[in-house]
């Protein structure tokens, strides 16, 4: 365990933006003090770049991003557990709908600061911005440093979570299950005994637990875990995190197993994570940053199935006391084999020895010593039977995808007859159909705004027609035919749907579209100008920056009170301007999908 501290560059950037005249301080200077000195270099005070302080925020805010939607119907005796959850609760329906976070480190821009409070002292707070509203309803930090942390607020928005000083824990271990009880994937952490042990185990006795918990539900805010290709995703209450905060999980569909404690709106941002790695996971609280190493765990990522097994649904034993199953896995990807099959009552579980069973041409057979081995005993009336549910399952040789998994219910043995001996019990499997499958060349697609329409290429093992619908289509709207055009930044589902036929199932497949802002499309037709230093001594020089095609609102900044620009972009160098180089910065400030730009025009003025 080490602590280290991290500079920031995105705030460095806002430093320099600040300078007016004089030296300002070094990268270095701010991230030893958290914050820009005030300083009178002879003409005017530089005011520092931000204010700290705490405020409540969504979890787009604050991660930086609206790929994270609230998080509802989760039970409403956690809301008052987890002290930094910001939810409001229905009391009526015993629900509690999560929408962001309380407590949250924030650094708001001191000019939006300024702006904040010229329009409250005038009476105009129904005009804040959204993030003049932050800045309003935050508490002022009494010392003005730098936390381990914060969330950095300029005046186009949050930029998400920014790193000040992090403890970096390298000794723990990390595994993954899938699938889980609680979603797609469950990841736990378990630390070093000779570690400190920060995290909470919640009611479970683990050896090495904390007295003293340090990343509890009392005090964390987020967190966010990365992949080996340097993606990360973002956590939150309940749908991610909980009270044991060793541990977390996600799901990657909308229609896999519901997560802890409610409903999941935030699967859709990690449909991409399978067939990565997790390498890192990291801890945002009151106290401080806690960055968990875990590249020495394997945490490979296990692709999920769109094939399933498909077969008889309920059997009984036959007369010789053995058992025989239609299941049909020849849609599984090559490599996957039947490595185990148990048996369980609700009260036990038997594992059957696999020298007890085989599996060819699509049917199980399990040899009467095997059924007999498989009997549980239900605790309750101290009774032992063969009935219940008995689950296969398939793995796959190479560890690619996840565990296929198919049940069916033990309910009795087939009647004996009452003519000559045993009767032959008719056959009555059904007819089963293969399982269709479709696939697509990707699962998600990142695109831009104003990115040309591109077709899905689904392909189907089956013959049921092709259906196509999209959640979205402001964002993105699809044709009869798989082609996809995109109408604007956001993200939507694509649902692609092979109806069912006399020989196959149906079969169905989402894909994620996201679509990104554009670039800024601002134009600035002068980009630098030459000037004497001798003529100027004479009079003042002006001309227009020709801006055009910017996207958002356009602003004007000077480097110097010697070089003027209003806002209609018309620039006056003063009078009298002395040799030096001046800069003057053209913002434009995007839309919902555009991004923000900058452009730089340079003013030289020589001897």
């Amino acid at each position: 365990m080490k602590k280290r501290n991290a500079v920031l560059p995105k705030i460095a950037a806002v430093m320099m933006s600040a300078a007016v005249m004089g030296s300002m301080p070094s990268v270095a200077a701010f991230a030893e003090n958290g914050q820009i000195p005030s300083e009178n270099t002879g003409t005017e005070t530089v005011k520092s770049a931000v204010v700290y302080g705490t405020a409540d925020l969504t979890y787009q805010q604050l991660y930086g991003n609206d790929r994270f939607d609230a998080i509802t119907s989760a039970t409403t005796k956690f809301l008052g557990r987890i002290a930094n959850a910001s939810g409001a609760i229905d009391k009526e329906k015993g629900t509690t709908a999560y929408a962001g976070v309380k407590n949250a480190y924030v650094a708001v821009d001191q000019t939006v600061y300024d702006s904040m409070t010229k329009k409250k002292e005038a009476g105009q707070e129904s005009s804040y911005t959204a993030s003049e509203a932050i800045a309003a309803s935050m508490t002022v930090s009494e010392e003005q440093t730098a936390p381990s942390w914060y969330v950095h607020i300029t005046e186009n928005g949050s930029e998400g979570i920014q790193e000040n000083q992090i403890t970096d824990i390298t000794d723990a271990k990390a595994s993954i299950t899938a699938p889980s009880a609680w979603g797609d994937y469950l990841v736990e952490i378990k630390e070093s005994a000779d570690s400190p042990n920060y995290l909470s185990y919640g009611k479970t006795a683990v050896p090495g637990t904390p007295a003293k918990k340090t990343i509890d539900f009392g005090n964390l805010i987020g967190a966010v875990f990365t992949t080996n290709d340097g993606a990360v995703y973002t956590l939150g209450y309940m749908e991610n995190l909980w009270t044991a905060t060793y541990e977390f999980s996600f799901r990657i569909a909308e229609d896999s197993p519901m997560v802890h404690m409610g409903s999941s709106t935030n699967w859709s941002q990690f449909a991409d994570v399978p067939g990565k790695t997790i390498t890192g996971l990291t801890y945002y609280t009151t106290d401080g940053v806690y960055h968990y190493d875990l590249t020495g765990s394997n945490l490979y990522v296990k692709k999920q199935l769109s094939a399933k097994v498909t077969g008889d649904s309920e059997v009984k034993v036959q007369s010789d006391g053995s058992l025989k199953v239609n299941m049909d896995a020849s849609g599984l990807p090559e490599g996957f084999s039947l490595t185990s099959v148990g048996h369980s009552n609700g009260h036990g579980s038997n594992a059957i020895d696999a020298s007890q069973y085989t599996y060819k041409d699509g049917v199980l057979t399990v040899t009467a010593d095997g059924v007999r081995a498989a009997a549980a005993t239900n605790r309750e009336t101290g009774e032992t039977s063969v009935e219940g549910i008995y689950t296969a399952v398939f793995s796959d040789a190479k560890g690619n995808y996840v565990n296929a998994e198919y049940s069916f219910t033990v309910s009795g043995k087939e009647n004996a007859g009452t003519n000559s001996g045993q009767t032959t019990v008719p056959d009555q499997t059904p007819v089963v159909k293969k399982a269709a499958k479709i696939t697509t060349a990707q699962s998600v697609y990142n695109k831009t705004y104003k990115q040309k329409a591109f077709t899905l290429g689904a392909k189907r093992t089956g013959n049921g027609k092709l259906i196509y619908q999209t959640s979205n289509a402001k964002v993105a709207s699809v044709s009869a035919s798989g082609v996809v055009t995109i109408k604007g930044a956001g993200t939507a589902k694509i649902t692609i749907q092979s109806a069912e036929t006399s020989s196959y199932q149906a079969a169905a497949k989402t894909v994620i579209v996201r679509v990104g802002n554009a670039k800024q499309t601002m134009k600035v037709k002068v980009t630098k100008k030459t000037y004497s230093a001798k003529k100027l001594k004479k009079k003042a020089a002006k001309f227009s920056l020709g801006v055009s095609k910017a996207a958002g609102k356009v602003t004007y900044k000077s480097s110097s009170k010697n070089v003027k620009v209003s806002s209609k972009g018309v620039v006056t160098v003063k009078k009298g301007t002395k040799k030096k180089k001046y800069t003057i910065t053209i913002k434009a400030a995007g839309n919902s999908n555009y991004a923000s730009g900058s452009r730089k025009v340079t003013i030289t003025v020589k001897k």
